[in-house]
């Protein structure tokens, strides 16, 4: 325990340049404001009971767009605590109440959207460091907010967002008859609804097909103690 203490002291003191964490959330708003543009648009298949012609009681309408301004103010990194709070609300509402059309990135946007109420995302290239500096600053001295944050931001980044995601799905692949025989990859890369490009070449290759499944389940396994 002492070792492990001593190496998260190390990390948190451990700083490093923000840049990375500020391109992060531009990316990451950007598919957000995808998702929930698709969930806006087709509402009435998701939430009415028969889709146009008896609605939910609720109208999620103006809900849906509320979260979207949101994602913009998030991605500008304007007002960014309060703006990552309504996202991450209106995730708890939207996202982890889904069952029916519920899919793995559900779990990548819970955790994140939660990491983003405490991470250092608008400390660089955001509107938020940019009033600050404007509130500090005077006609003889221009105040300028650190740049750098602790390398944790960015571990803890991928240890929720993807770490745990594969670390979790390989325990459901290890009772999947399909990836215990090397067939998780080739499975959904035969079907035209999620592969848009001819992948016939890798499909007709028996031992690559193969290869590629039990390379797959072996990187998800390991992903979690290697990132490091």
């Amino acid at each position: 325990m002492n070792w492990l203490r001593k190496k998260f002291e190390v990390l948190y003191d451990k700083k490093i340049d923000a840049s990375g964490l500020a391109l992060f959330r531009v990316l990451y708003s950007l598919v957000l404001l995808g998702e929930v543009i698709q969930i806006f648009y087709f509402r009435h298949l998701v939430f009415d009971y028969i889709p146009y012609l008896q609605p939910y009681e609720i109208d999620f309408t103006f809900p849906l767009i509320a979260w979207m301004v949101v994602i913009v103010f998030l991605m500008l990194g304007l007002f960014t605590r309060t703006a990552a709070l309504c996202n991450y609300l209106f995730s708890l509402v939207f996202l982890a109440t889904i069952s029916t059309y519920e899919y793995h990135m559900f779990y990548v946007y819970m955790g994140v959207n939660f990491l983003m109420l405490f991470l250092s995302i608008s400390q660089v290239n955001s509107l938020d460091r940019l009033l600050l500096k404007f509130r500090y600053s005077n006609t003889r001295f221009t105040f300028n907010p650190p740049r750098s944050v602790s390398v944790l931001n960015y571990y803890v980044l991928i240890l929720v967002a993807v770490g745990f995601v594969y670390f979790d799905s390989v325990f459901f692949k290890l009772s999947s008859y399909n990836w215990l025989n090397g067939l998780g990859m080739w499975l959904p890369a035969s079907l035209p609804q999620i592969t848009h490009n001819d992948t016939s070449l890798i499909l007709n290759n028996k031992w690559l097909s193969l290869g590629l499944g039990y390379l797959t389940l072996l990187f998800e396994a390991v992903f979690i103690f290697t990132f490091f």
